[in-house]
């Protein structure tokens, strides 16, 4: 749960925080927030732990600089934080595989040839031309009409290539 506002914190609390399924700790001190392990990055050169002067910027150095409220990225330790769920060590989080259409008809059908449809393919970002109104199972160029994908994917894994 995110540390309140209006909570002092004195030296030798104890946070917690997650970022990437790796848990970070904190501890207030008087000349700042040390954090351990160290973060992405660094607090200066001769201590990369700390010291940091506000839960933000020990935050923000967690997340390799990314910008982040403090008061919502740590929280106490002992509490439950809502919504991290950390793998067990030594083992990868198991992640749904998903099938994603890749091949799709188009909406705009304007100036197209009686008796075919426009479709569009967004592995090579193409538009193609088929007879009827079925979609096909393959771009022109031979990209598959549906593809598996993982949750934590950016982008689709091809299947095929995923088996070798």
């Amino acid at each position: 749960m995110p540390i309140e506002k209006t909570q002092t914190l004195v030296p030798g609390t104890k946070l917690v925080g997650t970022y990437k399924r790796t848990q970070f700790r904190a501890t207030v001190c008087e000349d700042g927030i040390y954090v351990e392990p160290a973060p992405i990055t660094p607090a200066t050169a001769a201590d990369p732990h700390g010291p940091f002067k506000t839960l933000s910027a020990a935050g923000r150095a967690v997340m390799g600089g990314i910008s982040c409220n403090g008061w919502r990225f740590w929280s106490l330790a002992g509490e439950k934080i809502i919504g991290s769920e950390l793998a067990p060590a030594g083992k990868t989080p198991a992640v749904k595989a998903t099938r994603v259409a890749q091949i799709r008809k188009l909406p705009n059908q304007k100036n197209v040839p009686e008796g075919q449809t426009k479709h569009f393919c967004s592995a090579c970002k193409a538009s193609f031309l088929v007879a009827g109104t079925e979609t096909p199972e393959a771009c022109p160029s031979g990209h598959p009409r549906k593809v598996r994908a993982c949750a934590s994917a950016a982008r689709p894994v091809d299947e095929f290539a995923a088996a070798d």
